[in-house]
Formats: structure tokens, C-alpha cells, sequence
């Protein structure tokens, strides 16, 4: 087992990667590709080279700026899967209007960021997609999309043409049955999974990435581990024969990656033969499996005050931004509107930085893991356990 380091196995299973973890995303901008030296990977959310830019960008600088390295951009609440677990956004959103749209993408290139990922709902039935994609790959930004799969072969080679390099695509159960209950559809795995394996095949020239996220639920759970663990067997086996970049199992719930277990024996068979079947080169997979065991998602009385995260990475409705999609899904306060002056934006987020987290009660219940462990580990590099 060369490739974790695995410790105190019972009666709560631990263990940590020991290769770094730096996703790279094919460089799709303007002029030639940057030294990888000089360039961080983007469209990830976890790589310690962001938090040491972010780091340095907190103490290197008196004024806040307001570029960020990577930009999601929610486009729609309509989805057609009606899957049980989602966590819905909570307020109602105008649809996008394409000047503004437009104007923002300019905006964001201008500023500096470098990639955009489009997010809803599901952002493959907003019939502008392609278009908008292409106006951020001629900006020069890469561009990822969330999906659930269901779209078809056409739109999705449309939207590679167009500029998407990166691909997360949801695929919560290899059981016909608990997919469907699960997703409220009927039948539609088979065509997905064919989806998946004939992008797969075409990326010969790995011009994309594909990602297959597994949401995790007692549901899921059951499926996965009944009959000696057989189609958790299935699934790993197929995610590796498959062809996909990576993959990588999520908590349905706010509540620690143990609980969607009926018990630790259980968790620690799950864990075990992931570690046993998947290989070393899944990096992404491994950080998320012992991510997962850090508590689940939501603050802690001990978390940094502050959150790093919103100085690098924001969201976007049509209305205006917001420090993170968490804030933007639970119907949290605005940053700012999108015609607001900039100088207005820097006070609003400056106000954003100064107040403490651990009382809000969004970050207290949903804040991500990943942006935890990234708030945790600025903190650390500016010498802080707190504020800024």
C-alpha cells in the first residue's frame, strides 16, 4: 500500500495522501501555455498552491482586490432530474440577460481569473450555454461544467468545441434501481454511463477531463456495501476501466462522512477496498476519502474567523456575486449587484473578511470541507487562527 499511509484503523479509520495533490487543466487561453512553475492548477478547490498564493496575497497587500483565480457561475435553478438529496437553491433568480452575462465575463478575464465553472441546476438545458463557453474561451479562461450526464453525446462534443475542458459528471449508483429512485427518472442509466465511456474513448487527445462524482447517502450506501460489497466493487472497477480522469465519493449530508454508515465495521470495509482496488494515480479520490472523515461539512468552534477562500474564488447569479455558492444556494446576502461601482464591491467584501464566520450560520452548517481545510491552512501560513 505505497500510496497511503494509513493510521489507527479502528475504530475511526485516518490516513493521508502522500503525494501532493496538483490537478493541472489543459491551458486553453490566448499565446502560448505558462510555465507550470508559474502557473498554480485551477478548477480544483483543494491544491496547496493556491493557499500559499492566497497567503501571500493577504499579507503582500493593504488594498483588496477584486480579481479571482477561478469564478462559478450559476445559471439556472431548472433541472431534469429531480434527484432526492439536492440542496436546491433557496431564493428565485431571474433569468441571466446576455449583455450582462457577457459584460461579466469581460470583467472576470480582465481582472485576471482564469477559469470559470458553470453550475446549476443543470446548466446543459440553458439553451445559450455553447455561446456563453465560447465567449470566456475567447477572453481566455478555461471553463468547466457540472452535469449529470443526461444531455447526450452532440451537446456535450458542442460544448468541448466550444471550450470546456473539464467535465464533473454526476453517477451516484451503478444500481438501475437505486439510481432511479434516487434521481426520480426512469431508465436513464445505461445512457449515461455510454455517455461517460464514449467520451472517455474520444479524449485522445486529452483535451478534457472527465470527473465522476458519487454522492453518498444511507441509500447509496446500502447498495454499495449488500451481497459482500458487490456493486461498490462494480463501480470502482468500472471507474478505472473506464477511462475517466478522476472520481471521487461526496456526503449527501452536512453531518460526518460516519454517519451515512450504519456503523464503523461497515465504513471501514468501504475504505478498505477503495484503498485495495484504486489505484495510486486517482488523486482526487483519495483527498476526498480523507476529506470526508474531517467532520463533515460546517464550522467549527475552532475554524478560522475568516474566510481566504472568497478573496480568490466567488459566485455569480444574474443578479450579482456572492463569497461562495454556499452563500449563493442557501439564499445567503449578496456581496454586491452587478452595476454597484467597484469601490462599493472592495467595502463589501472587506466587510465579508472582517466578520467571523464561525457565527454565520451558513458557514456553521454548510461551509465545504475542502473550503475549511483551505481557510485552515491560510491561517496558518499568515500565522493566524483568526482574523485577517
Amino acid at each position: 500500500m505505497t500510496h497511503l499511509d494509513l493510521v489507527s484503523f479502528s475504530p475511526q479509520v485516518k490516513f493521508n495522501v502522500t503525494t501532493p495533490f496538483t490537478p493541472v487543466l489543459p491551458y486553453q487561453g490566448k499565446g502560448s501555455a505558462p510555465d507550470e512553475k508559474d502557473s498554480p492548477p485551477v478548477g480544483y478547490l483543494f491544491d496547496d498552491a493556491r493557499a500559499i498564493a492566497l497567503a501571500e496575497k493577504v499579507t503582500s497587500s493593504e488594498t483588496i482586490s477584486l480579481q479571482v483565480t477561478r469564478a462559478e457561475i450559476f445559471l439556472t435553478n431548472a433541472c431534469n432530474m429531480e434527484c432526492l438529496y439536492c440542496l436546491s437553491i433557496k431564493h428565485p433568480m431571474p433569468k441571466w440577460d446576455d449583455a450582462r452575462l457577457y459584460a461579466l465575463i469581460q470583467t472576470l478575464a480582465q481582472r485576471g481569473t482564469r477559469h470559470l465553472q458553470w453550475t446549476g441546476g443543470e446548466v446543459t438545458v440553458v439553451p445559450g450555454l455553447k455561446k456563453y463557453i465560447s465567449w470566456a474561451k475567447e477572453a481566455g479562461m478555461t471553463n468547466s461544467i457540472s452535469t449529470n450526464g443526461m444531455a447526450g453525446l452532440k451537446i456535450y462534443r458542442d460544448l468541448i468545441e466550444a471550450g470546456v475542458s473539464h467535465f464533473s459528471i454526476s453517477f451516484d449508483s451503478p444500481d438501475p434501481a437505486v439510481f432511479d429512485h434516487i434521481t426520480q427518472t426512469k431508465g436513464k442509466l445505461p445512457g449515461i454511463r455510454a455517455t461517460i465511456e464514449q467520451l472517455c474513448a474520444e479524449n485522445t487527445a486529452h483535451a478534457y477531463r472527465i470527473v465522476v462524482n458519487s454522492v453518498l447517502t444511507p441509500t447509496t450506501v446500502a447498495s454499495f456495501m449488500a451481497d459482500d460489497a458487490h456493486r461498490l466493487r462494480e463501480f470502482l472497477a468500472w471507474c478505472v476501466s473506464s477511462g475517466v480522469d478522476d472520481f471521487k465519493f461526496l456526503p449527501a449530508s452536512t453531518e460526518p462522512f460516519a454517519s451515512l454508515f450504519p456503523s464503523c465495521e461497515v465504513m471501514e470495509k468501504f475504505i478498505a477496498l477503495c484503498v485495495e482496488q484504486v489505484p495510486a494515480q486517482y488523486k482526487c479520490f483519495f483527498y476526498r476519502l480523507s476529506m470526508m472523515q474531517r467532520g463533515g461539512h460546517g464550522l467549527r468552534a475552532d475554524s478560522p474567523k475568516t474566510c481566504y477562500h472568497s478573496l480568490d474564488d466567488r459566485a455569480y447569479d444574474s443578479l450579482g456575486g456572492y463569497p461562495c455558492i454556499i452563500h449563493l444556494r442557501e439564499g445567503g446576502a449578496r456581496l454586491s449587484l452587478h452595476e454597484d461601482s467597484d469601490v462599493h464591491k472592495r467595502q463589501q467584501l472587506a466587510k465579508f473578511l472582517h466578520e467571523d464566520r464561525t457565527a454565520d450560520p451558513i458557514c456553521q452548517k454548510f461551509c465545504f470541507d475542502v473550503y475549511r481545510a483551505l481557510n485552515e491552512r491560510v491561517s496558518t501560513l499568515v500565522g493566524t487562527s483568526g482574523g485577517a
